[in-house]
């Protein structure tokens, strides 16, 4: 699960750096804030529409390494009810070039007597 978990908090960055990026770029060829604005530009992205819409996306699960394993295993079988929101919108963002990212992989491991 670390390892699905990374991968999806991973995708998540990506994404979100991405749609920084876009919203940056869209307000600085439109607009100028004044020498001596009271809030920061930083502000106004970061509660952008797009930024937020990102944001709710994340899950707390994805880096989630303090669960026990019992708890885990459950968690693994419902991932993909946290995990499609966010593949579908990196599916759909448009000029989104992700960087590889580590294969999960799982392995069995007994339990303790």
């Amino acid at each position: 699960m670390d390892s699905a978990g990374s991968a999806a908090h991973n995708l998540f960055s990506q994404l979100l750096a991405n749609r920084t990026a876009t919203v940056t770029r869209i307000f600085d060829d439109h607009f100028t804030l004044p020498y001596n604005a009271v809030f920061p530009k930083s502000h106004i992205i970061e509660e952008s529409k797009l930024v937020r819409q990102t944001r709710d996306l994340l899950s707390p699960r994805f880096n989630s390494r303090h669960i026990p394993t019992d708890d885990r295993i459950a968690q693994l079988r419902d991932f993909n009810k946290e995990f499609g929101p966010i593949r579908d919108a990196i599916q759909k963002e448009p000029d989104l070039v992700l960087t590889p990212v580590a294969t999960p992989t799982l392995s069995v491991v007994e339990r303790a007597a």
